[in-house]
């Protein structure tokens, strides 16, 4: 609850913001650890000016969280796409991010929600 309401809060309080949603800092890196296949071969998906040999030291880069939306309901209405307005994202952090789309992510999740409710974290 106290995410949406947050979310709210910098949604009014941003003059000219037509959607907030939440985000958090991207578990891969496109500047680093992704890669597309070109020509049969492997590389980065975007190639940055300089080699980059940590992750760290790459561009940030978040990763869309489906779960809070907050949009003007103009924007709902002449928008084209999520990305459309002009947009923030609401961090949420990795830890409250997990998308479960598979047999493994549920299994991921549902074990780190009975280590929580047991005291162990």
């Amino acid at each position: 609850m106290a995410d949406i309401d947050r979310a709210i809060d910098q949604f009014l309080g941003s003059p000219g913001v037509d959607a907030v949603f939440t985000v958090c800092e991207a578990h891969k890196n496109p500047y680093f650890n992704m890669l597309e296949v070109e020509g049969g071969r492997l590389r980065i998906c975007k190639a940055p000016a300089s080699p980059i040999v940590r992750r760290q030291d790459a561009p940030q880069v978040l990763e869309h969280v489906a779960s809070i939306y907050v949009l003007s309901p103009d924007y709902l209405r002449r928008g084209t796409g999520l990305l459309s307005g002009f947009t923030q994202g609401y961090d949420i952090g990795q830890d409250r991010s997990w998308d479960i789309d598979s047999e493994f992510d549920f299994e991921l999740v549902e074990y780190l929600m009975k280590k929580r409710h047991s005291g162990l974290v």
